[in-house]
């Protein structure tokens, strides 16, 4: 969690979009610009709490903050004390064994207890309990490379170029780490967070590619998985009617084509990424072809719902014919 509270305008927004019937915690949490854990962890104590939405309508941030987290107030610098002793064992286990910078763990921390530690406080009693303890301090030195087995070159190799976007980071993962790359640079660049690189490497490390690449460990709601069933509907039936019936100067469809005319339909966007995958699972492949899928007759849509009402009336002792 960033150091600074979230505004109290951007929670009573994630908190009203909360109460919706539609609510989707990952598109809520991208549209105001907040960690998906950060909305994760203020919905859940608005929830527990019995605040209204009516008792935040004029309270600050940090208010907010006090009322959601904190029965009696701010907590004493010796409540934060007893807090931070008790985590130090799984703090300096994170550091240690997970490889990851004191900064990535205090903003952990910071999103369970957003009343925690400033960071220069919790790095300064951290250095003084290695101290006490008789560690040494931390190095500053870069993480040191993983060394590829020559019989898992290929396989990686085969990785980057997969279609599968898992395999596909996994490899850009490893491939760079055994060249020097940082690893947040290849965060950049498959869009992953930095611990998550980290993690890919320790596992290969200690059991080569056995255990990778990791699969998502998130599931769907039924919710989300109704409204992913409800888009491929739509874009398949998009699909089959030509670019120009949607005001589009294309010959044949193009994923940023569909997109446009899906959010110019439905008033709601889909991503590129997101078209591609849903026609995938469904068999679908873009490919130049002789014969296309799109008709220009301008009167195509009410063919076919004539079509389809006849056919909706049709007994198993009839047959069914067509004239254009």
């Amino acid at each position: 969690m960033p150091q600074k509270p979230i505004p109290a305008n951007k929670l009573r927004q994630l908190f009203h979009l909360s109460a919706g019937d539609n609510f989707n915690k990952s598109q809520s949490a991208k549209q105001l610009r907040i960690a998906r854990s950060s909305a994760t962890k203020y919905i859940d104590a608005f929830t527990r709490s019995k605040l209204t939405l009516t008792d935040i309508e004029n309270v600050s941030g940090a208010k907010i903050v006090d009322l959601l987290f904190s029965r009696h107030g701010a907590p004493s610098q010796a409540d934060r004390k007893v807090r931070f002793l008790d985590r130090i064992s799984s703090i300096h286990s994170q550091i240690e064994h997970d490889r990851l910078t004191v900064l990535n763990v205090w903003r952990e921390e910071m999103a369970t207890d957003p009343l925690g530690y400033k960071y220069s406080r919790f790095s300064s009693l951290y250095a003084s309990w290695r101290v006490k303890q008789g560690l040494r301090r931390l190095s500053s030195a870069k993480r040191a490379p993983i060394s590829i087995k020559p019989i898992d070159a290929h396989m990686l190799k085969r990785w980057r170029l997969s279609h599968d976007r898992r395999k596909w980071e996994v490899g850009i993962a490893l491939q760079n780490s055994s060249m020097g790359i940082s690893s947040c640079e290849t965060a950049r660049k498959i869009e992953r967070s930095s611990r998550t690189v980290e993690k890919w490497c320790l596992l290969y490390e200690h059991t080569g590619t056995a255990s990778l690449p990791v699969k998502r460990s998130r599931t769907s709601s039924n919710d989300s998985l109704a409204q992913i069933k409800v888009k491929k509907e739509r874009l398949i039936k998009i699909i089959h009617e030509s670019p120009n019936s949607y005001n589009i100067n294309r010959a044949s469809w193009s994923l940023q084509a569909l997109a446009d005319a899906y959010y110019r339909t439905h008033r709601e966007s889909v991503s590129i990424s997101s078209i591609s995958e849903y026609f995938t699972s469904a068999r679908y492949k873009f490919k130049k072809a002789k014969k296309v899928l799109t008709s220009d007759d301008p009167t195509y849509r009410d063919k076919l719902t004539k079509i389809t009402s006849a056919l909706s009336h049709l007994t198993p002792s009839e047959k069914f014919f067509f004239d254009r």
